[in-house]
């Protein structure tokens, strides 16, 4: 059986901001000259696919045609380190896949912010 894995990003924000209306990607630079490249950001978690794969494997044992999302949202530090790790948003119902992937980004080794730690919203699609 195949897995379809869908990441996008949905808001990469400082704190406060809410997610845009539209699915694309909001542009890089913030107004306050605190900044991550997004492109970078997508490309570290893109690179921890499998791993967040691995979060799917019991739920898709019980249900294979179990799909879901969830916003994961996290704090950036100047090291590079997510931390104060949520979810701010899902439609998973399953608290096992929601730590498995909170989990994961916590070992992520993120670009550092340019002024200040940033807040960030990241959707994880499962379908």
């Amino acid at each position: 059986m195949r897995i379809q894995f869908l990441i996008t990003i949905f808001c990469l924000a400082i704190a406060g901001c809410t997610s845009p209306k539209s699915s694309q990607t909001p542009s890089a630079a913030l107004d306050t000259g605190n900044s991550i490249d997004r492109d970078a950001i997508d490309a570290v978690i893109k690179t921890h696919r499998s791993d967040i794969h691995e979060c799917l494997a019991s739920a898709l044992k019980i249900n294979p045609k179990w799909k879901g999302k969830i916003i994961a949202q996290f704090i950036i530090g100047m090291t590079g380190k997510a931390s104060h790790l949520g979810i701010s948003e899902s439609s998973v119902e399953s608290a096992e896949v929601e730590l498995c992937v909170l989990t994961v980004v916590s070992k992520i080794d993120f670009p550092k912010p340019t002024k200040d730690p940033i807040t960030i919203k990241y959707p994880v699609g499962f379908r």
